[in-house]
């Protein structure tokens, strides 16, 4: 099934709790609202003819306005693949948390959060992963200033 196929299926089941289907050249994504992604998710997870058992990665991207959570989905009965893209406003980066669902996504949010900002609510223990538990900010954020210093360290 193409992912141009899902979200057609999904649309019609969800109807705006999706957004549009997203034709990018390497891989093609559907857009979801976030107050949709669960639900959505779950159906991607547990119907028979989708079957995504495999969540392969969880990134952030920062369009500068708006920063976005990439879902990353493979089903490995079908043998095929889905991107899932929730866009969130930078200053209420809050998305719902997919462990519950995949609890492989514990690890791929607490860095999402660590590094792009990107709250996952419902999380079970949402801290750093790579950073310092002292350090500032998150440094894949594109209005991200670097410190000069850190813990009296020399960082240029």
């Amino acid at each position: 099934m193409t992912p141009k196929e899902v979200f057609e299926k999904l649309k019609a089941r969800f109807g705006d709790k999706l957004e549009t289907f997203l034709e990018v050249p390497v891989e093609p994504c559907l857009s979801i609202r976030r107050e949709g992604l669960l639900d959505v998710s779950k159906a991607l997870r547990d119907d028979l003819e989708f079957r995504f058992d495999l969540l392969v990665d969880i990134a952030g991207v920062d369009y500068g306005d708006k920063i976005a959570s990439v879902v990353h989905l493979l089903s490995s009965v079908h043998k095929h693949r889905l991107v899932l893209r929730v866009d969130v406003p930078r200053a209420d980066a809050v998305v719902p948390s997919l462990v519950g669902l995949w609890p492989a996504a514990g690890w791929h949010e607490r860095e999402t959060w660590d590094l792009m900002g990107i709250k996952y609510e419902g999380h079970p223990d949402l801290r750093r992963i790579l950073c310092p538990d002292e350090w500032e900010g998150h440094p894949l954020r594109k209005d991200y200033v670097f410190p000069k210093e850190f813990q009296g360290i020399t960082l240029e």
